[in-house]
């Protein structure tokens, strides 16, 4: 199937330097890139029809859509639909409608084959994506949606605060296609999908608005997906009104080294809940029957703002224009959030924040807001993104991908921060006391091979004062690998193996 890319610059460009920061000029922000070209052609050929068809029992009023659905859903290889009498464009149009309407086909591509017989469709002949036809597949992905929606979702969240909640997250754990950001080819079909975004990490904008259809969908509310020749979005209905969420374009990419990559870490909201007029400033020539309104566009927290919003325990926690943890109950009510190029990601019950330039790095307990100055990382190149087991520095680079840096983690005890950079070989760990009293920390080095056998084990005892900071240096084996443990005054572990720093 063939496809159609045209990467437009529609960038506001917001700096004259990318990463690199100068003594003699203030850092800028970054610049910054809007992609489109991420809508897939809908190629459909005209064949005359061969074989037998499979004769769909149509029941009264049965429409051809839903009997395109059924066959989508059963993955049949000939779809019957001779009884509608379509021609080739109708049933073209009705086929995509399907497809962008059900975001939970995942694994059929956009376009297919049309028999036609006597001038008339008489079967479809969808294109899938063969690897993602498996029952393993499916389960894998259900079980994806359903971690998310239990991460993202309560009970009693209004349409507004689950649209943003999933719009945040969807943010924070995708990226745009680097191959077609910079005017290559996909990376794969799955781009496309919701699969791509939600699975691999990877997407689109048609993969980036199908992932969050189908997670809006899956909590009732009512979407659909607007098309235009190079780009594509959602409309989500709340109430009676319906509203643009461009999902690719608060996940701007960043200009480096003359190629663009996704920033790991930062979410916008421009255009999040917005109205026709707003779309139509910067998105170009579309059309939607719809009626749209401006009511989320200034009133609440999220407007014109650069940082994520996490939801935990009733509230929605984000970074202020302080450069401090907030928290609000209510949208329309709290501290105004920062909109500037702050970069956050969240773990459990921490949240991660750095802004763009390195100048200061924080981790914060959620519960209680206690923030921690996370020492010693680098500055400007990196972002933060969320894996399975924390939240780690990535460092952003020229190519595909990003490298995967130091995991942050909060202090295990709720009043230490150790920071383990190995250097050569030597390995720091900045011990920062956050408690009223004298602490005596107890660290254990232990040193491995590449097979996973120890080599030396290394102990200090370090006494830090109230409101102090101290480094421990180890000296560490040639072409070994280390883990720092923290023990207590009996020298035992604060937790299990679990307590392994990075």
């Amino acid at each position: 199937m063939s496809k159609r890319f045209a990467p437009l610059v529609c960038a506001a460009l917001l700096a004259a330097l990318l990463f690199s920061l100068s003594a003699a000029a203030a850092p800028a922000e970054p610049q910054l890139y809007y992609p489109t070209g991420g809508v897939s052609e809908w190629v459909f050929s005209e064949v005359p029809a061969v074989g037998a068809a499979p004769q769909v029992s149509l029941l009264d009023g049965q429409t051809a859509e839903a009997v395109i659905l059924q066959g989508l859903q059963k993955k049949e290889k000939t779809i019957d639909i001779s009884s509608f009498h379509l021609t080739s464009e109708k049933a073209s149009s009705i086929y995509m409608e399907v497809v962008f309407s059900h975001p939970e086909l995942f694994y059929v591509k956009t376009g297919a084959r049309i028999g036609i017989v006597n001038g008339y469709s008489s079967t479809i002949m969808p294109y899938y994506i063969d690897e993602l036809l498996s029952p393993k597949a499916q389960a894998a992905f259900n079980a994806r949606v359903e971690e998310i929606l239990a991460e993202t979702i309560a009970p009693d969240m209004s349409p507004v605060e689950m649209a943003l909640s999933l719009h945040d997250y969807l943010v924070l754990h995708c990226a745009y296609d680097w191959n077609v950001a910079n005017g290559g080819s996909a990376s794969s079909d799955n781009v496309y999908t919701a699969y791509g975004a939600l699975m691999e990490g990877n997407a689109v904008c048609q993969g980036y608005a199908m992932a969050y259809n189908l997670l809006l969908n899956k909590v009732g509310m009512e979407t659909e997906f607007v098309a235009t020749d190079n780009h594509g979005w959602s409309l989500v209905k709340i109430g009676d009104t319906w509203y643009h969420v461009d999902v690719t374009w608060d996940d701007p990419l960043t200009i480096l080294s003359g190629f663009n990559h996704d920033l790991p870490g930062r979410c916008d909201h421009a255009y999040f809940l917005v109205s026709t007029k707003t779309m139509a400033i910067d998105h170009g020539s579309f059309t939607v029957s719809q009626k749209t309104d401006d009511a989320y566009e200034s009133g609440y927290v999220f407007c014109d703002t650069s940082v994520p919003f996490f939801f935990l325990n009733g509230q929605f926690y984000y970074i202020g224009e302080d450069d401090h943890l907030h928290s609000t109950e209510k949208l329309q009510e709290g501290a105004p959030a920062n909109s500037s190029t702050i970069l956050a990601q969240r773990h459990g019950g921490t949240l991660f924040a750095r802004d763009y330039f390195g100048s200061f790095s924080y981790g914060y307990h959620m519960a209680t807001k206690q923030r921690y100055e996370l020492t010693g990382l680098p500055s400007s190149g990196y972002g933060l993104q969320e894996y399975d087991d924390g939240v780690y520095l990535v460092e952003i680079s020229g190519s595909p991908g990003v490298t995967q840096g130091p995991k942050l983690q909060l202090p295990l005890d709720g009043s230490l921060h150790c920071y383990n950079p190995a250097v050569d070989s030597k390995v720091t760990v900045s011990i920062q006391n956050g408690q009223t009293q004298k602490r005596i920390v107890s660290l254990c080095l232990a040193a491995y091979d590449q097979n996973g056998k120890l080599l030396s084990l290394s102990w200090q005892n370090v006494s830090v004062a109230s409101g102090e900071t101290k480094d421990a240096v180890f000296d560490l084996p040639q072409g070994s690998e280390a883990r720092v443990f923290y023990l207590d005054e009996a020298l035992r572990p604060l937790r299990d193996t679990a307590a392994v720093l990075p």
